[in-house]
């Protein structure tokens, strides 16, 4: 295999990703939502806190990649959206996102060929 191949399957994958947030953009405002508002509070934000409509994005985004089938591909079966939030004594300051002041959105994307991480333990 070589890594040409992999870098041209991965550009592939990330081609089809502003379509597919395209058509699926009420069930990731409603997720967006749902975060936004959990975090919002004084208690610490649970992972499955907003899992009904993280659950409605990603079959949403199922039925994008598929062309419209009503069965998912392998693909974004694996996919997981995290809400981290800065530890203590963080030496960088977490650049804030509309909505979610002091927190910081990490998606991994391991489902369009790649992932982000944050660094820095929580």
């Amino acid at each position: 295999m070589s890594g040409r191949g992999v870098w041209l399957r991965a550009r592939a994958r990330l081609r089809r990703f502003p379509a597919a947030l395209a058509a699926c953009g009420d069930q990731a405002a409603a997720y967006g939502r749902c975060v936004a508002a959990a975090a919002a509070g004084p208690a610490e934000l649970r992972r499955d806190a907003c899992l009904e409509e993280f659950q409605a994005l990603r079959e949403c985004f199922a039925r994008a990649c598929s062309g419209g089938s009503s069965q998912s591909t392998p693909e974004v079966t694996s996919l997981s959206l995290w809400v981290l939030t800065p530890r203590q004594g963080q030496s960088h300051p977490v650049p804030p996102l509309q909505g979610l002041t002091g927190h910081r959105l990490e998606v991994a994307k391991d489902v369009w060929g790649y992932k982000t991480h944050h660094s820095d333990e929580v």
